[in-house]
């Protein structure tokens, strides 16, 4: 699928995340690019095709400014994995996750025509 086709802008940033499924911890030293629909993570292939996880994107020292998501697979590469939200937990992680891609967007105006466009995007008690 190219990237005009694409349901939500895509953009480069490295964050740090740590990824949690059946009780082992995964952790990326960074991610490729992140959407509003989920991100690339390089990091060694430690989870299958259709996995589900956690997801703990830290955007700085304090867990204040914590994404949690619960993701699955969608992709496995020889240098990552593909994962997809399924939802994200709290106001606060959809606030920041919203404003991440503000940020590192370059097409600010066609940003706010997605966010306008999925206003409900799947959010979940914190």
């Amino acid at each position: 699928m190219s990237d005009n086709n694409r349901e939500f802008t895509r953009v480069p940033v490295r964050v740090t995340v740590k990824l949690g499924d059946t009780g082992r911890d995964i952790v990326a030293s960074h991610s490729r690019d992140l959407s509003l629909n989920g991100l690339f993570l390089v990091c060694e292939p430690g989870l299958e095709l259709d996995a589900e996880c956690q997801v703990l994107i830290q955007l700085g020292h304090d867990d204040a400014f914590t994404i949690r998501a619960r993701a699955v697979v969608v992709r496995v590469d020889s240098d990552g994995v593909a994962l997809r939200f399924l939802d994200l937990a709290g106001h606060d992680s959809l606030e920041h996750l919203q404003n991440l891609v503000r940020y590192n967007a370059g097409e600010l105006d066609k940003v706010e025509a997605e966010l306008s466009r999925h206003v409900g995007l799947n959010r979940r008690p914190a």
